[in-house]
Parts: structure tokens; sequence; C-alpha cells
């Protein structure tokens, strides 16, 4: 009699629904603006489980979340790019000169420069100034940037260039030749694989110390989509086996594909969003979305559902990153605020 009612029981347990995770908002930070973000760009990233750097409101800020304070802040400045080197405590930024329409757009003028900083108090170790700047990267002012494992990669929008700089902006400095105009890159966790997405149809990862093709997907030859077309937004690669990109939908949902490029096997599911912004933990298999919908998405590498919150902001959003447990998620919105989650 015992024993039946153990089994009925645990037939009972096993088919209740499993309960989601669920995201909680724990600190909004910077002041909002009711007006639309024109040009100024958000950015995030984690130092830290507890440390936070964001740039928002011309200021970049290294934020303590546990002490609920600001660690270290440079005033006027007005990043077109920002990473964060979590082993090494450093921050890298590049600031590029407003064009003439950005400056009848109410944004500050500005000078080009790169920095690299000491995370744990914001001092400059190393800059290039605007003269420096244009002869170590000579295309055009960087656009993104990332820590690679052997100093900085910089790219240029509508480059078809990749620079390398050595860790103290100094030294040798090498070029990675890439087929068409960039929009993005990301470079791999163990900061040996670049991955670049160009033209809106073309996805490409290469070897940082050699510059030779790793895997490549779609055609780089194409022309950009047209309006409102869907074009491929982001993408990431685990540096060993897992590419993770987006095709944005436009103003309609999008979708976001997993494939292994050992085999070429790809799951691809409905990003619940148009104009996409995407985080990976590659540690822990899931992938934080947001974007135009505002809502707030964390799904597995399947498509599945770890948790949802509907409305997580007030306004679009810019950019989005796990933290190192993947248990926090700072958001940076388009009125000029940084959210931090937590998923409970």
């Amino acid at each position: 009699m015992v024993v039946r009612t153990l089994l009925l029981l645990a037939t009972c347990l096993a088919s209740l629904p499993v309960v989601a995770e669920e995201i909680v908002r724990t600190h909004h930070l910077g002041a909002a603006h009711t007006e639309p973000l024109k040009h100024e760009r958000v950015f995030v990233g984690w130092l830290d489980e507890n440390t936070l750097v964001y740039s928002t409101n011309g200021r970049v800020v290294c934020y303590d979340i546990e002490g609920k304070r600001e660690k270290w802040v440079i005033p006027d400045t007005y990043p077109c790019a920002l990473s964060v080197e979590p082993e090494a405590k450093r921050v890298a930024i590049v600031q590029r000169e407003r064009t003439w329409w950005e400056k009848q757009n109410s944004l500050p003028d500005c000078k080009n420069w790169l920095a690299i900083l000491d995370a744990s108090n914001g001092k400059v170790l190393s800059q290039l100034n605007e003269r420096q700047l244009r002869r170590q990267v000579p295309f055009s002012v960087p656009w993104d940037l990332d820590f690679t494992n052997s100093g900085v990669v910089a790219c240029g929008l509508s480059d078809k260039f990749a620079t390398v700089v050595g860790p103290k902006l100094s030294g040798n400095v090498r070029r990675i030749k890439i087929e068409s105009f960039t929009t993005e890159m990301t470079v791999s966790p163990d900061g040996k694989q670049l991955t670049t997405v160009s033209n809106g149809h073309y996805v490409c990862v290469r070897d940082i110390a050699t510059g030779e093709k790793t895997y490549s997907l779609g055609d780089p030859e194409a022309d950009f989509p047209g309006t409102d077309t869907p074009f491929v937004s982001h993408a990431q690669f685990d540096g060993k086996q897992v590419l993770i990109h987006t095709v944005d939908g436009g103003w309609g949902n999008g979708e976001v594909h997993v494939t292994d490029i050992t085999n070429g096997k790809a799951a691809r599911f409905n990003a619940r969003r148009g104009h996409i912004v995407m985080a990976v933990d590659f540690k822990r298999k899931q992938i934080a979305l947001t974007g135009t919908s505002k809502h707030l998405t964390v799904l597995r590498f399947d498509g599945t559902e770890v948790a949802e919150l509907k409305n997580a902001t007030k306004a679009r959003n810019s950019c989005v990153a796990f933290s190192p447990s993947g248990k926090r998620i700072a958001v940076g919105c388009d009125d000029r605020t940084v959210s931090v989650f937590a998923i409970r």
C-alpha cells in the first residue's frame, strides 16, 4: 500500500508543469529622457558579478551593484564603442568626432580618441589621440572594438579591414582583410576568433592570429537588404563549435539560428521581436533577447524559454549583457537608462 501511494505521488509530481524562472528588475541607473535616443549610444559590460561598467548621458560609470554606488566616473565622454575585459580588469573606449548632422541634433562636439582604462580606478593606461588613431587605424575611426588575448581589435563601420593593436596600443599593427563592409564584430570568449557580420547577408569567423577564415555563412557580395527586409544583425561564436546569429525581421519578428560548425547542423527559432538585441552565455547555453518590443526574454540554445519579462523597459533597448554567473542581465535602453535584472 505504501509503495503504491509513493508511486502515485511520484506520477502526480512528474505531471506537474515545470515552473519557469522569473526575471526581476533590481536596479535602474541613469536619468531617463523623454526624447528618443538619437545618436548617443548606450553600452553595458560586466567586470565581475557585482561590478557593471556602462555609458550613458555623456558619462562612463563603473558601478558597484551590491553597494549601490558609483566607484568611478569619466565625464564628458560619448563612446561609439566600449568593451570590458574582466580577467585583466581593463576597459577599452573609442570616441569619434560628431558629423555636422549630429551636431545639429544637440549632441556636443567631441574629438576622436581610443583609450584603455584600469577598471579598478578609471585611470588611463594607454591612449591614442586623434592623430595617432588616424595613423594606427587609417581607414576610419573604429565603430566597434573588443579585447583579444594579444591586445585590442578594432573595426570601422564600412571598413573591409579589422585592425589588431597591441595591449598598450603600440607596437606592430596587423590588419585582417574582410571580404565586405562590416556592420558588427565580436571576439570569442577565448580571445582567439573574430566573428564579423557584413552587408546584412554574410557571417564570417576568422583566426585572429593568422587572419585565416574558419567558417563563413552567406554571400559576401550580396547588396545590403532594403528597408524592412530581413537581414543578419548579430553573430557570436564560442571559439570552438557553436555559432549563434540573428536574422532581423525589421519591425516584424526575427529568428535566432544556432549552428554547429563542425557538422553544419542548425536549429532556428522565433526571436519574438524585430530589431533584435542579443547576448549569449555560452557556458550555460542561454541567450538573452530584447530590442524594439521592450520585453526581455531568456532562451536556451534549443529555443525553450528560461524566463521572460514583458515590458521590461519603457523604450526600445539597444544593448544587453549577461553577468559572469548568467544570473544577472544588464540592459541599455534608448531612454538613456540602464537596468539590471536578476533571473530567479
